[in-house]
C-alpha cells in the first residue's frame, strides 16, 4: 500500500511545480527516502534561504508519519543542533496530529510553517527558544545570519 501511494504522491508533487519546494528520491528509485528542499517563508529570518531536508518514510506509511531531518544547519527552537541528533525536528511537529490523510506535500508545507511560526513549548534547542521569547530581534538576527551562512542553494 505504501509503495503505490508514495509513487502517486511523488508524481503529484512533481506535477504541482511548487515554487517553494522540490522533491527527489534519494537513491533514484527508493520511494522511502526523499531529498527535499523548501524555500524559507517570506517575512521571516529564513526567507533568503533554501533548506535541504531528508524525509525517511516508514514502511507502514501513511499510518505512521515520515521523519524529517534538516540537512541545512538552521537556528530554530524545534531543530536540534546537537551532534548525534543534528537536524532532527521536534517529534511533535509531525507526530502529534498525524493522520493517514496527510500527504507528503502537506508535510513539506508543515515544515515551512514550522519555520515561519516557531513553537517554544517543547523545544529541542532551549537557548533558541528562550531567545525567541525574550529578545525576538536578537533571535531573528541570529536565525538570519545562519540562513545567510548555511541555507544557500
Amino acid at each position: 500500500m505504501a509503495n503505490k501511494r508514495l509513487q502517486k504522491e511523488y508524481q503529484q508533487i512533481k506535477e504541482m511545480n511548487l515554487d517553494w519546494a522540490t522533491v527527489d528520491l534519494e537513491n533514484g528509485d527508493n520511494l522511502f527516502l526523499w531529498k527535499c528542499t523548501i524555500k524559507g517563508p517570506e517575512n521571516t529570518p529564513y526567507s533568503a534561504g533554501t533548506f535541504h531536508i531528508k524525509l525517511a518514510i516508514p514502511e507502514n506509511y501513511p499510518f505512521k508519519p515520515p521523519t524529517a531531518v534538516f540537512e541545512t544547519p538552521t537556528y530554530h527552537p524545534s531543530i536540534s543542533q546537537k551532534d548525534k541528533d543534528k537536524g532532527n525536528i521536534c517529534p511533535e511537529i509531525l507526530g502529534k496530529n498525524w493522520s493517514p490523510q496527510i500527504r507528503i506535500d502537506q508535510v513539506l508545507l508543515l515544515l515551512r510553517q514550522m519555520l515561519a511560526e516557531p513553537s517554544v513549548e517543547s523545544p529541542l534547542e532551549e537557548e533558541a527558544a528562550q531567545l525567541f521569547v525574550k529578545n525576538r530581534a536578537e533571535y531573528n538576527k541570529i536565525a538570519s545570519e545562519w540562513t545567510s551562512k548555511f541555507a544557500k542553494k
